[in-house]
Formats: structure tokens, sequence, C-alpha cells
């Protein structure tokens, strides 16, 4: 919070929302009509990223990050800007620089890159699914026939009814 307070102070003409600052409805409202967006993780550490970054992703917006210290090895370095919020004057000095050369448009290609990372492996189902498809590759196929959709229908009917049976035995 120090670095969002120092840079509030700062000259930049930013617009600033979250938890206690700016509060919005919907994360895709402060996100979708910028270019850049502030993305700061609660700590700096391999491996360890957030939403923070992927929504960025997710909404074309380039974060301006400070958070996983490989975030390299998961998405192209032209997707995101790193700063250091330890050394906020040098940080404030990069979101000046972008706001004053802005190179979205040459960063469009790493960013597609990286929305494609986040909808097609680093979401939930495709994640799990990537991680069952690992554990079973050396398994043998299976072929497994299922009866036809009449027959299934058939089958509920039968069960429904049987259940139907059961409770009414179960009455007094």
């Amino acid at each position: 919070m120090a670095f969002m307070e120092r840079l509030r102070q700062s000259q930049l003409n930013v617009d600033i929302f979250g938890r206690g600052i700016r509060f919005i409805g919907d994360k895709w409202d402060g996100l979708a009509p910028y270019r850049y967006a502030l993305a700061i993780e609660n700590s700096s550490s391999r491996d360890y990223w957030t939403e923070k970054v992927a929504d960025c992703f997710l909404a074309w917006t380039v974060p301006i990050y400070y958070g996983c210290t490989n975030l390299e090895d998961y998405f192209p370095p032209g997707a995101f800007v790193r700063i250091d919020i330890n050394e906020p004057d040098k940080a404030i000095e990069i979101i000046s620089s972008l706001m004053s050369d802005d190179d979205w448009r040459r960063r469009l290609p790493a960013l597609n890159e990286a929305r494609q990372l986040v909808l097609d492996r680093y979401q939930f189902f495709p994640l799990m699914c990537d991680l069952v498809d690992r554990h079973y590759e050396n398994e043998p196929t299976a072929i497994l026939a299922l009866r036809k959709y009449q027959d299934s229908f058939a089958l509920i009917k039968r069960v429904k009814r049987r259940m139907l049976r059961f409770v009414e035995n179960l009455k007094p």
C-alpha cells in the first residue's frame, strides 16, 4: 500500500481502483478500457502468480507487474512490464515512460499469446485435463461402448420406479 500511496502522490495522471481505494463492481470495468494496469501480487517469489496478472491478459491489458520472479517461465516477456515496488521512484519512472511512449500495439502479439495461455493452459479445467492426461499417458486405452440413448432412458425409468417402490415400502 505504501507504493500505491506514493503513486497517488506522484504527478502521474492514473486511475486507481481497488479495495479501500475506489470500488468497482466488476473487475472487467477496471481493466478493459485501459491499455495498461498495475498488477501487484501480495508477495514476490518463484512460481507464484494469481488472477491479478491473468485477468489483465484476458482484458487485453498489459500488466505493469510486481510479483512472480520467474513469470517469464509462464508468459512471454513482452506481454508484461516488470516493476519493483521496493524502488518506487524507478517504478513510477517506468510507468511514466509507458504513458508517454505507448507501445501497447507492439506488445499485442505477446499479449495475445499470454491470453491464449491463460485460456487454454492455466485455467482450472485445461490444467486439470492436462494433469489427468499426463497421469494416464502410459495407460492402455480402453474402448467403452455406451448404450443408445433410448436404452439409457429406459434404465433411468426403471431405477426411478424401484426407488419409488422402496420409498413406499418405508412408509408405516
